[in-house]
Formats: structure tokens, sequence, C-alpha cells
């Protein structure tokens, strides 16, 4: 399968929900930008949630995966909660994603499901000191 996201440059939208550590389900809209500069894919994302003030945003540098390599490293800065280093695998139709921050107090996983070339559903979760963060389930729509 040919991935669109991340393998070109471009916009997506992002439209979903986030639910909160104390299980409050709030809906989100955000963006992701991908460029390919200087040897590394760039994704600069923000997600806005409702009723909240603060805008989660990250940096992701992604190695670009080598040929007939179906796995790669990514790492992130997110202004909120630090570094984050993850690997991103192919499966099908599917990148999936593990990700932990250097001390390990932060980790997660999510999984970016290919629905067409312009349309991809991830889901995830992030943990921190083994206690519920946040979880997401969004639809991404690359901008015309």
């Amino acid at each position: 399968m040919k991935h669109t996201l991340f393998f070109h440059e471009g916009t997506w939208e992002a439209r979903g929900l986030y639910t909160d550590a104390a299980g409050e389900v709030m809906p989100l809209q955000g963006k992701s930008e991908i460029t390919h500069v200087d040897g590394i894919w760039v994704n600069e994302s923000y997600m806005d949630v409702e009723d909240q003030e603060s805008r989660i945003s990250n940096r992701y540098e992604i190695t670009p995966f080598a040929e007939g390599r179906d796995y790669t490293s990514w790492k992130s800065v997110n202004p909120a909660i630090g570094d984050l280093s993850g690997m991103f695998m192919l499966v099908g139709d599917s990148i999936l994603s593990t990700f932990s921050s250097e001390n390990g107090e932060y980790f997660g996983f999510e999984y970016l499901q290919k629905v067409d070339d312009t349309t991809y559903r991830n889901r995830g979760f992030a943990f921190f000191n083994n206690q519920k963060l946040s979880s997401w389930e969004v639809e991404l729509k690359r901008a015309e």
C-alpha cells in the first residue's frame, strides 16, 4: 500500500474528539503541515480542544523511510510535555506509532489508518506516570 500522509508535502485538517484524564469528551480541530526539508520530513501540527484555553502543538522530525524498510524513527518537541521520541511502523493500510519521553514519564501509542489518498483515521492515547493523560479519535483530510 502506498501511503500519502508524511510521504508527500501538504496540509491536513483534523476534526474529532479528545478525551481527557477525567473522561470528559470534547470536540477538537487542528491542522498538520508536512514539509520535506534538509533530509527530514517535518510535521508541524496543532489541536484546539473545545473548552480548553491552550493549544496542543507538536513539531515532529521524521527520518524518511529507507528504501525497502517499513519502519523509521521520529522525534518531536511538545511545548507542554517536552521532547518525545518514537517509531513509525507501516502495517498494511496503517501507520502505527509508539512514543515516550526520555525519562519514560510520558508514553503512548497511536495509529493512522488510510481510508483513501486524502483521508486517514487517527486513534491514540497518552499516559503520564502510568495514568491516562488523554485519548483521541480524529479524521485527517488533505486540504485542497
